[in-house]
């Protein structure tokens, strides 16, 4: 599903540029789970964001399902990312001011999704991450863990073909961790692709396989 041709992703210009990417293939597919690793700063969130269609490439080509995404215009990558994937970061990307339920029903206003099935699978997601007690809360007054299960259940509420994920397990405690990697081996099963972006081995594994850096 995903190819990637002799990409490169230069920072800087000329004296002052440095080399991410150098002529780096892979290929992800349909309905791969797969563990990105490597040292800090070795590009593995920056390759996320290029599969999610957040950064561009200096040279190289992209193809999703054989489409050529490293060719399309702002327009085109704004409704690739709307249809094909969902996104976890590792800051959680959550609006303090709303709610967690707010929060997590927030993607759909893009997808045209019924308001009352969206709740619905909000609450399914909830319970299954072990948060439903949080459903009218603030994000503002959440832990770091609490939060980044809530971003965890609105990157999974739009069912799209591909999950990126920063560093899940980052904020939570080993028991809450293998929740979520039974969580995401679950999803994976029903034919989505998951890109996890991690330092732990032990959630490296949980993969079908790992792609170093």
């Amino acid at each position: 599903m995903i190819e990637m041709k002799k990409i490169n992703k230069i920072f800087g210009k000329e004296n002052n540029s440095r080399v991410l990417f150098d002529d780096l293939s892979f290929k992800i597919n349909d309905g791969e789970m797969v563990a990105i690793m490597g040292k800090s700063g070795c590009g593995k969130t920056t390759l996320l964001n290029i599969i999610g269609g957040l950064e561009s490439l200096s040279s190289g080509q992209y193809l999703f399902d054989s489409c050529d995404v490293s060719q399309y215009s702002e327009k085109e990558l704004l409704k690739f990312r709307r249809h094909n994937v969902s996104f976890i970061f590792q800051n959680f990307a959550l609006i303090n001011e709303y709610s967690v339920m707010d929060n997590i029903l927030l993607p759909l206003e893009y997808k045209y999704f019924n308001k009352k099935d969206g709740k619905k699978r909000a609450i399914e997601l909830l319970n299954n991450l072990g948060i439903n007690y949080l459903i009218k809360h603030k994000i503002e007054y959440l832990s770091g863990g609490e939060k980044q299960r809530v971003a965890v259940a609105r990157a999974l509420i739009t069912n799209s073909k591909v999950v990126l994920a920063d560093e899940p397990t980052g904020a939570l405690d080993e028991k809450s961790s293998i929740d979520l990697m039974n969580l995401f081996k679950s999803i994976n099963k029903l034919g989505v692709s998951v890109i996890i972006v991690t330092h732990d081995i032990d959630v490296a594994n949980y993969c079908d396989r790992i792609i170093k850096l």
